[in-house]
């Protein structure tokens, strides 16, 4: 006697959730449920399950359209995504299914990747893809610091540096457009203090632009641009294109270390801004020019006219 037993063959695959900032785990996220897609490939087709059944711990399974993992009780949970085909009838025959997810409802600057048990992060969702296993969805968040000390340039590369209060300096950040004020035009300029620093704070990775708006008293403006990238909050000094530099004219770039964050040290040299020439500020002074010379003539002409009287 052969008994055929027609059961379908099912797989099931855990998912559970990493969040965090500059490297470190976050023990109290501000966004504690967070959405889920579950992909199913055949043959190297891949497509998005209309429903799935999800679990938690002993919990029975449930059918959803939008499955969620949650931060409970201080911890991701782990959800359990079960009655998974492990084969699917083809037109060749039976294939095996395996599994991958993609995260929702997350946006910003926060970088997602794809942890499957436990090996490398993958930022392609897809490389993940198991016919069984634990897939952990890693958000990666990072805020970056960056300092600016603005020093007489004669002092630049010395020990000992000459700090300058009141330089203005605004913040831009890359975008499709290019480059527009960070995080707004309301809040994207700071001033150097007594010890000649100013800090742009909480960075996300991005291209950005610093440029000098105001020199202190007494110094001459540079219109010098510095350019950097942050990538992973690890900062590249680079020029306009994005391509590394290492030296500029009126500029210095110090790494961080256990001290202080990534800084920039701007010098402007003493002295006194010119009017750009043709500008408004030149005026004054052609107007004068002129005047001088026109009564120089007066005074000649009306000498002369004495001599022939």
């Amino acid at each position: 006697v052969f008994t055929i037993d027609n059961t379908p063959v099912e797989t099931s695959l855990n998912v559970t959730k990493a969040w965090t900032l500059n490297d470190t785990l976050i023990s109290d996220p501000d966004q504690k449920s967070i959405g889920f897609e579950v992909y199913q490939v055949i043959n190297g087709t891949a497509q998005k399950l209309a429903s799935v059944y999800t679990s938690v711990g002993d919990g029975t399974p449930v059918e959803t359209a939008s499955p969620v993992v949650q931060f409970v009780d201080g911890a991701w949970q782990i959800v359990t995504v079960s009655k998974l085909p492990a084969y699917v009838r083809t037109e060749s025959g039976y294939a095996q299914a395996t599994y991958y997810v993609v995260e929702t409802g997350v946006s910003g600057d926060t970088k997602i990747r794809y942890m499957l048990n436990g090996a490398d992060e993958k930022e392609n969702a897809s490389e993940t893809a198991t016919a069984t296993g634990t897939i952990t969805i890693c958000n990666r968040d990072y805020e970056t610091e960056i300092s600016v000390f603005k020093v007489d340039e004669a002092t630049r590369t010395a020990d000992t540096k000459k700090p300058l209060q009141g330089a203005q300096f605004s913040l831009s950040r890359k975008g499709e457009s290019g480059y527009a004020a960070y995080p707004d035009a309301e809040n994207n300029t700071k001033v150097s203090g007594e010890d000649g620093r100013l800090k742009f704070e909480k960075l996300p990775d991005g291209e950005y632009m610093i440029l000098e708006a105001v020199p202190p008293a007494g110094y001459i403006g540079t219109n010098t641009a510095i350019y950097f990238r942050i990538d992973d909050g690890n900062v590249s000094w680079t020029d306009e294109n994005g391509k590394g530099i290492t030296t500029a004219d009126y500029v210095s770039y110090t790494p961080k270390d256990n001290s202080h964050p990534d800084e920039f040290i701007v010098g402007n040299p003493a002295g006194s801004e010119l009017p750009s020439t043709g500008g408004s500020g030149t005026l004054i002074y052609t107007l004068s020019g002129l005047a001088l010379i026109l009564l120089t003539g007066a005074i000649l002409i009306i000498r002369r006219k004495k001599i022939h009287n």
